[in-house]
């Protein structure tokens, strides 16, 4: 057998470096070595010889064993192609790092973290962003904002929060809303 076809990689996984993880472009999600056998049988049906080949691969050696291991992506990394990205909620806090794409748990957080009352302290004015998160399942998820592929190269300083997004007459340019 030739060394390129013993190394052969399905076209549905990606390592991402940076980040220690290798990313299942079909599912939108990412992945450790130590989860990724499962996520190969389960949803590619892929049996053991075969899963065993892409686990042994050179191309695994800097993923992360298990999350503990993994590089959360910083907040304006720019998006993660395969990777779903929908617009969420940042605390504007400097001192607290809550994000969630739920408006309701953002509402929630000022409530019982910062005590925020509407009537007296006026909308709350948590920032937008497009985000990300490397995993699915809810347990591991880390939400980070994300400067959108198409909007890369339109700035040298990529505008990725819109601040106080939820107040009157201060939304997201037209360009970027959904």
């Amino acid at each position: 057998m030739v060394e390129a076809d013993r190394d052969a990689f399905p076209s549905y996984l990606r390592v991402l470096p940076d980040f220690h993880v290798i990313l299942c472009t079909t599912h939108g999600c990412c992945y450790t070595r130590q989860n990724l056998s499962r996520h190969l049988l389960e949803k590619h049906q892929i049996k053991r010889r075969e899963r065993q080949r892409i686990e042994s691969s050179s191309r695994l050696n800097d993923v992360a064993t298990s999350i503990a291991d993994v590089v959360q992506p910083r907040d304006g990394t720019n998006e993660i192609r395969g990777l779903p990205a929908a617009l969420g909620f940042l605390c504007h806090f400097p001192d607290c790092d809550f994000r969630s794409i739920n408006g309701d748990r953002i509402r929630k957080h000022y409530n019982e973290v910062h005590q925020w009352k509407v009537l007296q302290q006026g909308a709350m004015p948590w920032n937008e962003a497009y985000m990300q998160t490397l995993f699915q399942q809810k347990q591991y998820q880390q939400h980070f904002s994300v400067v959108l592929a198409d909007q890369v190269h339109q700035s040298a300083t990529p505008q990725y929060i819109y601040p106080r997004a939820n107040a009157p007459n201060n939304v997201a340019p037209a360009s970027t809303r959904w």
